[in-house]
């Protein structure tokens, strides 16, 4: 599934190279992914994430940043009060 998802972010089909890799997340999996599909993987969720709180959507938007920093371990922290402050 790592392999699928890898192949379909650099389809550009980011929504669902994601989906493969929440099922790997789910499974237990290693998500070690080339380093320049997770840059666009990780900008997206991050974008989706930002768009998902705007809306209210606090726990999905918290689920995108998540999974972004398992991909990609050197994004700061999460800080709510500064995301909160916009």
């Amino acid at each position: 599934m790592l392999k699928e998802g890898q192949t379909l972010a650099k389809e550009e089909k980011l929504a669902e190279a994601i989906d493969k890799f929440k099922q790997v997340e789910n499974l237990g999996g290693s998500l070690d992914i080339d380093p320049e599909v997770g840059k666009l993987v990780v900008d997206f969720l991050l974008e989706q994430g930002d768009t998902l709180g705007k809306e209210g959507e606090l726990k999905e938007s918290l689920q995108n940043y998540n999974l972004a920093k398992k991909i990609n371990p050197e994004l700061p922290a999460f800080d709510a009060d500064a995301w909160a402050r916009g």
